[in-house]
């Protein structure tokens, strides 16, 4: 039962970053910051012992904890993943221990002892190469990683903060309340976000989850665990998250992950269990549980890059296709990048973005629409972050009541962006 408690805010931490990449579907980053902070303050505010009241003197302290535990980072992970992918935003969050060290040691004047340290080097280590790939996709990419580095240091500092109040008050009447702090501070923005959403079944309940269970239940957990067997070993939870932040990127979104990215993550754990190991011992069966993860995600890579990101990349293949012939200039402005190029088989003219974009709304503002469309043959070929696709197709339209048919082959470009496939260009022979 200990256990379990334990466990479980690392396993809903750990797929937190896979509701936001869904929710991000539907809502623009500061209504997924401020929808999950009002769920998680709505679901917190149903138990009992987060209603205990605090003193008036707690206040300021408890606003500050507002913006660097709550408002702050949580804002920043959803802009975060429209640069980099779910996983390596979990995988990053293996840092938190190291900063929440640093900090400490900063704030009481005094170097870490040695067992300590070299925790802290090797974690450091470990989240240098996570993001070292990411930096190095360009500059989009590089914003990404260091939103995710603010909102960890944030996370260091915001946890300092809060152990004394805690000591105080109880954890939850504390996040209580640091909760609606940030509730209100990222409505002016949240919400009119919310108000221009396009909710989908898929985005709405991860959203839910997200906040019911992430920004509440999850506290609620971890604050039970802590009472059992003490905080220390309940924050072994944390071990949790980038490990199964690394198996749903890979296995429910199909997204690449850098091997050197996998390794820094079992490094940086690896650093802080180590930091914490000087302090105490009674931490490993959340560690083997984390090990156990780490290795099963390791294991599943390779199977991923062969069939689940290849699941990812053709179902964006499919998209770009289907967008096109419905005239859905928004989604082909997501997925055709402004540099791209296509060469038609049997016309001179090379096209751009701005031509794809024109030809589908001239399509479909004939009338015309798909009615078929098969791959009867892809093979993938994947190049780091690059993958070429090659196709045969056969497909049916109607225009204006008449239909058609054609087949032939495609060869075409995508590039893993941002943390999504983007098809900046691709060849097609004449059709038949």
């Amino acid at each position: 039962m200990n256990e379990l408690l334990i466990a479980i805010p690392g396993l809903v931490w750990g797929a937190s970053f896979l509701f936001i990449a869904e929710g991000l579907k539907a809502v623009g980053p500061n209504g997924v910051a401020f929808v999950r902070l009002f769920i998680g303050f709505a679901a917190l505010a149903l138990f009992p012992a987060a209603r205990k009241p605090v003193a008036r003197s707690a206040w300021p302290g408890i606003a500050l904890l507002g913006v660097l535990w709550f408002a702050f980072p949580l804002s920043l992970f959803p802009f975060a993943e429209q640069r980099v992918s779910s996983a390596l935003t979990g995988m990053l969050n293996a840092a938190v221990p190291l900063f929440t060290a640093i900090v400490a040691a900063l704030i009481a004047r005094r170097v870490p002892e040695r067992p300590v340290n070299v925790g802290l080097s090797v974690g450091l280590i470990g989240a240098a190469l996570i993001a070292w790939p990411a930096i190095h996709q360009g500059q989009s990419s590089s914003a990404g990683v260091l939103m995710i580095l603010a909102a960890v240091i944030s996370y260091g500092f915001a946890l300092n903060l809060a152990r004394p109040l805690q000591q105080r008050y109880g954890a939850l009447p504390v996040i209580l309340r640091a909760q609606a702090v940030a509730v209100i501070l990222t409505a002016p923005l949240g919400i009119p976000g919310v108000l221009a959403a396009r909710w989908t079944p898929a985005p709405f309940f991860s959203l839910l989850m997200l906040g019911a269970f992430g920004t509440g239940v999850a506290f609620v957990s971890l604050a039970a665990a802590a009472g059992r067997v003490g905080a220390t070993r309940a924050s072994s939870a944390a071990f949790l998250i980038p490990p199964v932040a690394l198996l749903l990127g890979v296995l429910v979104r199909g997204e690449h992950v850098a091997t050197l990215s996998i390794a820094g993550s079992a490094v940086c754990v690896a650093g802080a269990w180590l930091m914490r190991s000087a302090r105490a011992t009674t931490m490993s069966r959340m560690l083997r549980l984390s090990a156990a993860i780490v290795v099963l995600a390791a294991l599943l890579i390779p199977l991923a890059g062969a069939s689940g990101s290849n699941d990812g990349l053709l179902r964006t293949r499919e998209r770009v296709w289907r967008a096109w012939f419905a005239g859905d200039t928004k989604a082909l402005g997501e997925l055709v990048p402004a540099e791209t190029i296509v060469m038609s088989g049997g016309e001179e003219k090379w096209k751009n973005q701005a031509d794809v974009l024109r030809t589908a709304v001239e399509f479909h503002a004939k009338g015309g629409k798909l009615l078929r469309l098969d791959f009867p043959r892809t093979d993938v070929q994947h190049f780091g972050d690059v993958a070429i696709v090659w196709s045969s197709y056969v497909l049916e339209i109607e225009i204006d009541g008449k239909r058609s048919s054609g087949s032939s082959r495609v060869t075409e470009i995508f590039v893993w962006r941002h943390g999504r496939w983007t098809n900046p260009g691709w060849h097609t022979d004449p059709e038949k």
